[in-house]
């Protein structure tokens, strides 16, 4: 039987589109309205309309901050949930692109298996022989999955100086660290870069 040594495809590869996101605190509704008494009344009459006064002035300076505070939540949590979602697609776009550049052991086997009947060439895989010297993959391979930085750049929004900490200060950062790791991604050595490699464990897990 012949081996296909020099019969290669030409290589299909997709590369990780760029993601970087400046992410944003949540607006800014000012203060929440408090129960204060303006000026003074000298008598029991002016001081009853001055209280009443200011009464339904709070009332309606609380339900109007009340709303205002409620479109805020519904915005902020939008925005949220779609920067969450940008970051979720872009790292599992991340996992397929390594999984795919870098085949378990089931996939390379079915990659070198050739279909031959009579020394003639029946089937052979497009993926056979793909890797070149000149590509940064060359010599690399997979030694199991775990985890790897996130491709995506996610840049802070600067907290300023505040008395009372807004509930969503900390929403930012929350979401930049749960998006800051890739899991069950293959983990790689590359002899070209890496030339003494060593394992540690047992013959029967290293092996």
């Amino acid at each position: 039987a012949v081996y296909p040594y020099f019969s290669r495809s030409p290589r299909l590869t997709e590369e990780l589109p760029k993601l970087e996101l400046n992410l944003e605190t949540a607006p800014s509704i000012g203060e929440k309205p408090g129960a204060n008494m303006i000026g003074m009344s000298f008598n029991l009459q002016m001081l009853a309309l001055n209280a009443g006064f200011q009464g339904v002035r709070y009332l309606l300076g609380k339900r109007k901050y009340n709303k205002k505070e409620q479109q805020r939540e519904e915005i902020y949590r939008a925005y949220l949930a779609n920067v969450e979602e940008q970051l979720k697609q872009h790292a599992n776009q991340q996992r397929t692109i390594l999984q795919n550049k870098f085949p378990d052991q089931i996939q390379c086997e079915s990659i070198v298996r050739i279909q031959l009947e009579e020394n003639i060439l029946l089937n052979k895989h497009i993926r056979l022989w793909e890797r070149r010297p000149t590509d940064d993959d060359f010599l690399a391979f997979r030694v199991g999955t775990g985890e790897v930085s996130a491709a995506a750049k996610v840049h802070l929004p600067q907290q300023s100086l505040t008395l009372n900490k807004d509930e969503y200060a900390d929403c930012p950062k929350e979401l930049a660290d749960h998006y800051r790791i890739v899991s069950d991604v293959p983990l790689i050595i590359n002899l070209a870069k890496d030339r003494a490699v060593g394992l540690i464990g047992s013959r029967e897990s290293t092996m």
